[in-house]
């Protein structure tokens, strides 16, 4: 480490990984060194501190112009022109396809009779599996409102999923999930359910 200067100068160049490498030796140097090493080290940590903050606001800015550009070429366009696009775009992994299969084979079962077929302990399976498969296709799919469970909590579920409040006693009831009929169509015409 040469000058102060000249390390700061380097630093939007690093990789992430040279960069999280140059933080740990510097916080090192700034509880082991001399004076003039502290002071050294923390002006370099206070240029990692601002590389990371801004390479964070970059990441959000790309972030932000893909979901337009995605929001652009969706268009006006309905539910089923939207699936059909975003489940191309992205396509499904293994996991989030066999869930949709079972979500469609048999509609308005709860999460848990889903997650037993298949082969899963219980409901949270199905809730995480839609739900990252939703939130990752969100741009696509932000027609469709996007409901709210708690003030601090979203349901991307409600993108795919239409849900059927059942009633069995005053303390009983449970949700059936069912496919949205668009978003069923486009699945089908993509071959990822039946």
């Amino acid at each position: 480490m040469s000058s102060v200067g000249g390390m700061i100068d380097n630093i939007p160049f690093l990789d992430d990984r040279v960069l999280a490498s140059l933080e740990e030796k510097t916080g090192r140097l700034i509880k082991v060194g001399n004076d003039r090493q502290r002071a050294y080290a923390e002006n370099v940590l206070h240029a990692i501190i601002a590389e990371r903050r801004q390479r964070k606001e970059s990441a959000v800015e790309s972030q932000n112009q893909a979901a337009r550009e995605i929001a652009e070429e969706a268009g006006d366009n309905g539910l089923f022109d939207r699936v059909l696009l975003a489940f191309t775009e992205i396509p499904p992994k293994q996991q989030e396809a066999a869930v949709l299969r079972e979500i469609a084979s048999r509609p308005d079962r709860d999460a848990t009779s889903i997650a037993h077929a298949l082969g899963k302990q219980d409901a949270e399976h199905i809730v995480r599996v839609i739900e990252t498969l939703c939130s990752t296709r969100e741009a696509y799919l932000d027609l469709v409102p996007v409901q709210k469970r708690r003030s601090d909590e979203t349901n991307y579920n409600g993108l795919l999923i239409d849900f059927t409040l059942h009633v069995v006693s005053r303390d009983s009831r449970w949700f059936g999930w069912t496919l949205k009929p668009d978003a069923h169509a486009a699945l089908k015409q993509l071959g990822i359910v039946n």
